[in-house]
């Protein structure tokens, strides 16, 4: 624990620090902190005024500017009221294999951080908000949260090879914590049935996703 203890630090100055250098209309790449090479983070900068996230199958295209975030599948719109209200700088996003959904880590900074997950269904996107719903619960009952404290910070960290499931982790706060300082749990969660299917202790995380991790919490 103490290791990820004094990972937090680093982990959210990497995050919340952005080189203009590095950032182009696909973003930021987090490649170089250790996590997968397709994960993006929004990057607007000056003369980067939005960032397009392409689909693996190049047919769906993730547009997140000043406004928001916006949806196009074949070069239509797609309905998608939230996406307008989603903090779009330092988010981060991720594809599935598949291309049939994807995820937004939606925050900034050390606390408040938010997994938004959509998956494309006939034209739809679908909210399964149910999953950080249901890890925030899981967390605050196993480590014992007085109702004071915040929810964790939850963000998504892959997807499984068919896309059916998310990889991700609840962490503890830095302010107001749930828990103790850098308390993490990791989870596997599913788009149908039930949310979450498996919730890992902090060593079983971190052997479940070790290539998963930033380098700095493996």
């Amino acid at each position: 624990m103490k290791r990820i203890i004094a990972a937090i630090s680093a982990l959210f100055l990497c995050v919340t620090t952005l080189y203009a250098s590095e950032c182009n209309r696909h973003g930021q790449s987090m490649a170089e902190d250790g996590w997968s090479s397709q994960f993006h983070r929004v990057c607007l900068v000056d003369g980067v005024g939005s960032n397009r996230f392409l689909s693996p199958d190049g047919r769906k295209v993730l547009i997140a500017d000043i406004h928001g975030f916006h949806l196009k599948v074949d070069g239509m719109p797609i309905s998608w009221p939230e996406g307008r209200k989603l903090l779009t700088t330092d988010s981060e996003v991720l594809w599935s294999p598949k291309s049939s959904a994807f995820f937004i880590n939606d925050g900034a900074g050390l606390d408040g951080w938010t997994l938004k997950v959509y998956s494309l269904f006939e034209g739809r996107l679908i909210n399964h908000e149910e999953i950080n719903i249901e890890v925030i619960r899981r967390f605050r009952t196993e480590l014992g949260c007085s109702a004071k404290a915040w929810n964790p910070n939850v963000r998504g960290i892959g997807w499984s090879e068919d896309g059916s499931q998310i990889f991700g982790f609840a962490q503890s706060t830095v302010n107001e914590r749930c828990g103790l300082a850098g308390d993490l749990r990791g989870i596997v969660a599913s788009l149908t049935g039930e949310p979450i299917r498996e919730f890992y202790s902090e060593k079983e995380t971190q052997r479940s996703f070790r290539n998963l991790l930033p380098y700095n919490m493996r």
